[in-house]
């Protein structure tokens, strides 16, 4: 994902908190919301234009096409985010993350 390939994201000044996503600790291929990763609320199109600077490739889960490798574990978080993101870093490990507007 390009940030800037998506309209919405650089028109937005919309202010959105990071949550960090994980299996939930009760197993059944289910995912919970781990707590607030950046504690402040930033820009979508920002945020995502630094985790690309630092060498990652970002997909938006439901928008983006995303490679075989990847799980699109919409339905499947509790108190799932607006936004869901698969983050993928140089070294290859894939998280996930996500953004609720605030």
């Amino acid at each position: 994902m390009n940030a800037k390939d998506h309209d919405y994201l650089v028109r937005s000044n919309d202010l959105y908190d990071i949550v960090s996503i994980s299996p939930a600790s009760a197993g059944f291929g289910q995912y919970q919301v781990s707590g607030a990763h950046t504690g402040d609320p930033v820009n979508i199109y920002e945020y995502i234009c630094d985790i690309q600077a630092d060498g990652c490739k970002v997909y938006q889960l439901g928008t983006d096409t995303i490679p075989d490798t990847i799980d699109d574990i919409r339905g499947l978080i509790q108190y799932q985010p607006n936004i869901v993101l698969a983050i993928v870093d140089a070294e290859g490990n894939l998280t996930y993350q996500g953004a609720n507007l605030l």
